[in-house]
């Protein structure tokens, strides 16, 4: 466990000490730290220390009012995304008078594959399922005789929601959802492995 006591300087405030706390495992390829972004908001920020780009990355926050699990998981994204965009993870922002923040990686996975060994068994359990459920819902929309009409059905609560809700709104937000499904599970399909690597 890493204590990091931080002095922020925010513009019309007083100088605010919050205390970071970092509860990862011993050897965590990921750094967890504390910023403060342009607009003057303070956050946590994943970056990668490891030659490899990340292809996923969970993390559990306490900041005060603001607390919980975030994913970020490009297995349906290029490798020129991955390539792009695997060394640094914006997590949450927090207000910056908060006294301590907590911080915990739960799971790293790199281009090759390889799944750090400090990850969560739980968490990788989920996340595959959570592939796999994205994956079937991609191929019910491309097979759906109407598109429009499939889109508009609200994800089936449970387990599968926020993986099939976090799908259906990246389809509404494209303006070929059939286009965008293709490319996606065409992703998928070139990251196989990293799928089965999930054990």
């Amino acid at each position: 466990m890493r204590y990091v006591a931080l002095l922020i300087a925010i513009t019309g405030m007083a100088v605010v000490q919050t205390k970071f706390v970092d509860k990862s495992p011993a050897g965590s390829p990921i750094r967890l730290v504390e910023t403060v972004n342009a607009n003057k908001e303070c956050g946590i920020t994943a970056r990668n220390i490891d030659k490899r780009p990340v292809v996923a990355v969970v993390v559990d926050f306490d900041a005060g009012p603001v607390g919980g699990h975030m994913t970020h998981d490009h297995f349906f994204r290029s490798d020129e995304h991955v390539a792009m965009y695997g060394y640094e993870f914006q997590i949450e922002n927090f207000p910056c008078n908060t006294a301590k923040v907590t911080v915990t990686t739960k799971f790293i996975q790199f281009n090759d594959g390889q799944v750090w060994s400090g990850s969560d068994a739980k968490t990788i359990a989920d996340l595959a399922f959570n592939r796999r459920e994205e994956i079937d819902y991609l191929n019910e929309v491309i097979a759906a005789t109407d598109i429009k009409a499939e889109l508009a059905k609200p994800p089936q609560p449970g387990k599968a929601l926020l993986a099939r809700g976090g799908e259906q709104a990246v389809l509404l937000n494209s303006s070929d959802p059939v286009a965008t499904a293709k490319d996606r599970l065409a992703n998928a399909e070139a990251h196989a492995s990293w799928l089965l690597d999930l054990k």
